[in-house]
C-alpha cells in the first residue's frame, strides 16, 4: 500500500516537475515577447513623433509673389505704378497665400510692415502696442493689418497703406515684410527717386 502511495506521489511530482518546466520555457517565451513588444513600441512611438513633427512643419502657411508698388491716381481712379517720391499716395501689397490642407480653417491675421528708407523705422497707423504684434518674444509694429478667413485654398492677399494728406514719401529703398501671428510669410522692396 506504501509503495502505491510513493508511486502516485512519484508520478504526481514528475508530472509537477514537466508542468514546471513548461511554465518556465512559457515564461521565458513571453518574457521574450514582451520585451520584443516593448521595442516595436517604442520604435511606433518614435515615428509617430516624427510623422507629427513633419507634420507640424509642413502645416505652415507659405507665400509667394510678394510684390510691394507705389501708387498714385489719376483724375479718373486709374491706379499709376511710380518710382516718384512726390507722387506716391498709396503703397500696394500683394500676395499669394498658398493652399495647405493641414492647416484648419479660420481666421488668420495678416500684417505688413513698411520700413523707411535709412531709418529703419515702421510706418504705423498709430503708436503703442494697439498697432502691433507678437513675433519670435518681440513685440514688432506693423504698418496693415487684415484679417482673413482661410479656408484652405490659396488666394491673392492685398495690403493698402494710404499716405496722409500732408505726408509726403521719402526718396530711397522701402522694405517690406509680410507675416502672420507667428511666421514670417515673405520680403519684397522698391526704390523711389
Amino acid at each position: 500500500r506504501l509503495q502505491n502511495i510513493a508511486q502516485v506521489y512519484v508520478t504526481e511530482i514528475d508530472q509537477l516537475y514537466t508542468e514546471n518546466k513548461r511554465l518556465k520555457e512559457e515564461n521565458t517565451q513571453v518574457k521574450t515577447q514582451l520585451a520584443e513588444s516593448k521595442v516595436e513600441s517604442a520604435n511606433l512611438q518614435q515615428d509617430k513623433e516624427s510623422l507629427n513633427k513633419k507634420i507640424n512643419e509642413a502645416a505652415i502657411h507659405r507665400a509667394y509673389n510678394v510684390h510691394a508698388r507705389p501708387l498714385y491716381f489719376k483724375r479718373k481712379g486709374e491706379e499709376v505704378i511710380t518710382e516718384k517720391a512726390s507722387r506716391v499716395t498709396q503703397i500696394k501689397t500683394s500676395f499669394i497665400l498658398s493652399e495647405n490642407t493641414l492647416i484648419p480653417d479660420g481666421p488668420v491675421n495678416v500684417y505688413c510692415r513698411i520700413a523707411i528708407p535709412e531709418t529703419g523705422r515702421v510706418l504705423t497707423p498709430g503708436a503703442g502696442d494697439a498697432f502691433s504684434f507678437n513675433y519670435n518674444d518681440q513685440r514688432l509694429q506693423y504698418s496693415v493689418k487684415k484679417t482673413i478667413n482661410y479656408t484652405g485654398k490659396s488666394e491673392v492677399i492685398t495690403l493698402l497703406w494710404d499716405l496722409k494728406e500732408k505726408d509726403k514719401a521719402v526718396k530711397g529703398r522701402y522694405t517690406i515684410q509680410v507675416y502672420t501671428d507667428n511666421l514670417l510669410l515673405g520680403e519684397t522692396a522698391f526704390e523711389l527717386k
